[in-house]
């Protein structure tokens, strides 16, 4: 399955090509990602900021378990969270000074996305790489999105622990 990037324009195109719409004269497009830790660490990130610890909008009963961090009114209900806006606060203020201390060259060559992680890359981190994407971090650099997970299938509770036991269990 390709990875798709949203781009600013809305159009969406391969990962592996997304760099390649950008004329070399334009401002670098940096790449913010959503991701669950539930299907792996996102790698060769520029920076990752773990949201795990935060309450998860998604148990709130009012809202559809198909509802993801895309949806106004979930974004809404975990921004409410004042540890939520805390975090968000903290995690724009860390990439905006990687953003301001880097020189021209270096952001044009970024290493990788600045990404946001929960468990299951659906909800939390949906929400804060949306919220970036529109805040932005300033005229030296375009954002666009990636949510890596999201169209993911979440396993239940109970066939995930089965999967982590069987791993553990093949460990010498």
């Amino acid at each position: 399955m390709d990875t798709l990037v949203r781009l600013p324009d809305g159009d969406a195109v391969d990962q592996d090509k997304y760099q390649d719409r950008a004329p070399a004269d334009e401002v670098p497009l940096l790449v913010v990602m959503s991701f669950g830790y539930r299907y792996g660490a996102a790698h060769n990130t520029w920076k990752t900021v773990n949201l795990r610890a935060l309450p998860n909008p998604a148990s709130n009963r009012s809202l559809s378990k198909q509802v993801t961090g895309l949806n106004r009114r979930l974004a809404e209900n975990l921004f409410c969270v004042p540890e939520a806006e805390l975090a968000y606060t903290r995690a724009r203020a860390s990439f905006q000074s990687l953003v301001d201390e880097a020189t021209d060259a270096e952001l044009a060559c970024v290493p990788g996305p600045l990404a946001f992680g929960c468990n299951l890359g659906r909800h939390r981190s949906v929400a804060f790489a949306e919220r970036l994407a529109r805040d932005g971090l300033g005229p030296r650099v375009r954002l666009t999105v990636l949510h890596r997970d999201i169209d993911r299938e979440p396993a239940s509770k109970k066939e995930h622990k089965g999967k982590k036991n069987r791993q553990q269990r093949r460990l010498p």
